[in-house]
């Protein structure tokens, strides 16, 4: 199904790199989201699970338009995810970064760059499409 919605976007599309930075392992959290932006008329260029987010970096100079979606799904100190949005933030500067937080996450942070923090799935979905 996946496939089939890919191969018949419009080429004017607007991409999305999507990915799961490393020690999140949740891929079929991937898909469902990779399936949902297909459906919203997105064209996801999805990297997988466990990624490095510096191995992406480059992209923001070959696809100036593009935006950028992760999934965090593993526990993390409210201090570990303030840096690793952080991290991914100054990695793919100057791209919009979105970042869904799975709900077992959900605690109040203070959040000082420039990212798009969803706390479920359900509010990305809400304000997208």
């Amino acid at each position: 199904l996946i496939d089939h919605l890919q191969t018949n976007l419009p080429a004017s599309s607007r991409r999305i790199i999507l990915f799961s930075p490393e020690f999140d392992l949740k891929n079929y959290l991937l898909y469902i989201v990779h399936y949902l932006l297909l459906l919203g008329g997105f064209r996801p260029i999805n990297f997988g699970m466990n990624v490095d987010a510096e191995e992406l970096s480059t992209l923001n100079h070959d696809w100036p338009d593009t935006s950028v979606l992760t999934y965090l799904t593993n526990d993390h100190e409210p201090a570990d995810l303030q840096n690793k949005i952080l991290t991914l933030e100054k990695a793919f500067h100057p791209l919009p970064v979105t970042i869904i937080i799975h709900p077992p996450l959900r605690y109040n942070f203070k959040m000082m760059g420039t990212a798009r923090i969803f706390q479920v799935i359900l509010a990305f979905m809400e304000k997208h499409f």
